[in-house]
């Protein structure tokens, strides 16, 4: 069974170098890497590889485009089942990896 890491003090974004904006020529946007805070996670930042996913998991969020834990945990059970080659054991699979780290699916975490 795999234990959490122990976490570790966010860095700074480098998307919007840690001021939680980014300047688009005349316009501000927030940073959605960041979600506007100017730090990242780095368990959020964690490539899908470091995990214990079945080959089926994988493949499905592999087509959907989901490369990071920050991005699995965006999805809702709905999208993820709706997927191709998806079915509710990819669901529950996805969503128990992301409860031992303390995330849910759907964007929630603890």
């Amino acid at each position: 069974m795999e234990t959490p890491p122990t976490p570790a003090a966010p860095e700074p974004c480098p998307d919007c170098r840690g001021s939680g904006k980014i300047t688009l020529l005349l316009s501000i946007k927030p940073c959605k890497r960041c979600r506007g805070t100017g730090r990242v996670d780095p368990l959020l930042d964690r490539a899908l590889d470091d995990l214990e996913l079945s080959i089926r998991a994988r493949a499905v969020l592999a087509r959907l485009g989901v490369r990071n834990l920050r991005q699995a945990m965006s999805l809702t059970q709905d999208i993820l089942l709706r997927a191709p080659g998806s079915n509710a054991l990819v669901v529950r699979e996805v969503a128990s990896i992301l409860a031992r780290l303390g995330l849910t699916l759907g964007g929630k975490g603890t």
